[in-house]
This record gives structure tokens, C-alpha cells and sequence, in this order.
């Protein structure tokens, strides 16, 4: 893969290109936040994108990742089952993204280490069956095929926002790490709320931090921030 490819290109392609260089941590952070850009406000797909977050850090036992992972799954059929009623009814249906979500959601869940981005990729990018959706649904499983071209570029900035640029990487300068720096970016970490981005590129600019591709990251108005950010986890020295 080429800088221009990794910066522009397909979503499948980077993602198997980010899966060889990212941590275990790093990669299902990667599958949370590619879920949470695009979750319907549905309640157990939320509640189960908290508990992999938590999972990643090492702060949620295994047992509740799966029991949000079972959870997810009985969404999606759940909601492939309101669809298939409603067609063989012959009524107006539209397939649900919340189909497609909750089924990422339990890839994300799932307690293979690395965590399957190409599952994720799958469900975002193609459009097409997975296996467990097959086996699961036979003859239906071809029922709902939401369009995701529209999160296709979303979807890719959050990849970019993770993983950074692998041809370009940052040397991070130790002294880079101020207690403010350092302050500044264990608030936004732990709660998921990443408006003083700006304000953590002054304070790293003031302990001597030179680099474009860092500060301008954390300026860009219009780059959307998750955990797993390669900034904040460079401040905060997250593998």
C-alpha cells in the first residue's frame, strides 16, 4: 500500500493494512469507534460499545463482553425478523442499519484477539452476507443490505483518526508530555469527550512540540476523536 492508498483509499485495504501495525487494544478501539460513527441511538448497542471500550482497557471481565455480545446478536435477528414479517406481508419495508450495527457491534465483541476489522470493514464497507450471517439466517440472510457509501469517508477518517499515518510517523518527544498535556488528555480519555483537542495542541506546542502532523490533528475542527486517538495515546503513552 502507497501513502496516497492508506490516506484515500479503499476502507477494506486499510483496515488490513492498520491490523498488522496496531496493537490488540488499539484494534478493537479501532472497531468501536468505526461502531459508534455508525450506531442508530438504540440502547444495548450503546451500552454494549461502553463495555468493549472498557474491555480493551482491561476493566470489563470477559463474561459481560459476551453477554453484550449475545445481546447484540439477538438485535440484529431481532430486527431481520420485524423486516421479514413485513415483506412476507407485503408491506413497505426498509431494511434497518441497526441490523448491520448490532451484528458489527458482536464482531467487535468477539473474544478473538486481534479483534476482526475485516468483519467490521464487511458490514460498513460491502455490504455483503458474512458467514455467521448465513448460518444464521439461511434463506433471510439476504434480506437487508443497508447502503453504507455514504459512511465510507466517516468511516475512513476514524481509521486515519486511530492509526495515523504509518508512512509519516511521529517521533514523540518525552518533554512533550507536561502535566497539563497529560491532564488535558486523560479527561478527554476517560470521558469520551474530546472538545479541548485545541486546547491540548497549545499546550503541547508550549512544552516545545514542533510537529504539523500532530498539532494540526488536534485542530482539525472537522475530525471526529474517539478513544484510541494516536495523539492521545501518545501523550498518555497507550500501546
Amino acid at each position: 500500500m502507497t501513502e496516497s492508498e492508506w490516506l484515500g483509499g479503499d476502507l477494506s485495504a486499510q483496515l488490513r493494512f492498520a491490523q498488522e501495525r496496531l496493537s490488540a487494544r488499539r484494534q478493537r478501539l479501532l472497531a468501536v469507534a468505526m461502531c459508534r460513527a455508525a450506531a442508530p441511538d438504540h440502547p444495548d448497542v450503546r451500552a454494549a460499545l461502553d463495555v468493549i471500550d472498557r474491555y480493551a482497557d482491561g476493566t470489563a471481565p470477559p463474561a459481560e463482553v459476551e453477554r453484550v455480545r449475545g445481546r447484540c446478536r439477538e438485535v440484529a435477528l431481532g430486527a431481520y425478523e420485524d423486516y421479514r414479517r413485513a415483506v412476507d406481508a407485503g408491506e413497505p419495508a426498509a431494511p434497518s442499519a441497526l441490523i448491520d450495527v448490532a451484528w458489527a457491534v458482536a464482531f467487535a465483541a468477539a473474544a478473538t484477539n486481534p479483534v476482526p476489522l475485516d468483519s467490521i470493514a464487511e458490514r460498513f464497507a460491502s455490504g455483503s452476507d458474512s458467514s455467521l450471517r448465513a448460518a444464521t439466517l439461511g434463506e433471510h440472510a439476504n434480506l437487508a443490505e443497508p447502503a453504507w457509501s455514504d459512511l465510507a469517508a466517516p468511516l475512513r477518517a476514524i481509521v486515519l483518526e486511530v492509526a495515523g499515518n504509518p508512512f509519516r510517523e511521529v517521533p514523540f518527544d518525552p518533554t512533550w508530555r507536561t502535566d497539563t498535556a497529560r491532564a488535558l488528555a486523560r479527561q478527554m480519555y476517560e470521558r469520551r469527550e474530546f472538545s479541548a483537542m485545541p486546547i491540548l495542541a497549545d499546550a503541547l506546542q508550549d512544552a516545545g512540540c514542533d510537529s504539523d502532523d500532530v498539532l494540526n490533528h488536534c485542530r482539525d475542527v472537522q475530525q471526529v476523536h474517539a478513544r484510541g486517538c494516536w495523539v492521545l495515546d501518545a501523550v498518555l503513552e497507550l500501546a
